[in-house]
């Protein structure tokens, strides 16, 4: 798969992308760092130790790099997640916590596929 179909079957803006790095090669190769980005361990390991800061610094971060990277429905499930642990409350996230882990594995997935 070609950096071009990796975004459509993410719904993600490649135009929008591709405006901004002109680079097929530097786009794939931002988005091979995403799976190797700690931000999801460090969002799992500040709800496993009951540690909202960690944990909405973690999901802040990755929003920040799925909108830098124009990937439409990660960073929505991020935002979301971002907006219920911004009072550094872990309470009611559970939801939004599973969607946004079943969008990275999917993320994961798809990256896994370029060529």
């Amino acid at each position: 798969m070609n950096v071009q179909q990796v975004y459509a079957l993410l719904g993600g803006d490649y135009p929008a992308i591709y405006e901004a790095l002109r680079s097929d090669a530097l786009i794939a190769r931002l988005l091979r760092l995403l799976v190797s980005d700690k931000s999801m361990g460090e969002l799992a390991r500040g709800i496993e130790a009951n540690d909202p800061e960690t944990a909405f610094r973690a999901v802040h971060t990755l929003k920040g790099v799925a909108l830098n990277l124009h990937l439409g429905p990660l960073s929505e499930k991020s935002s979301a997640l971002t907006e219920i642990l911004r009072p550094r409350v872990l309470q009611g996230y559970e939801g939004a916590y599973e969607a946004l882990k079943s969008e990275f594995a999917r993320v994961k997935e798809a990256i896994s596929f370029l060529e």
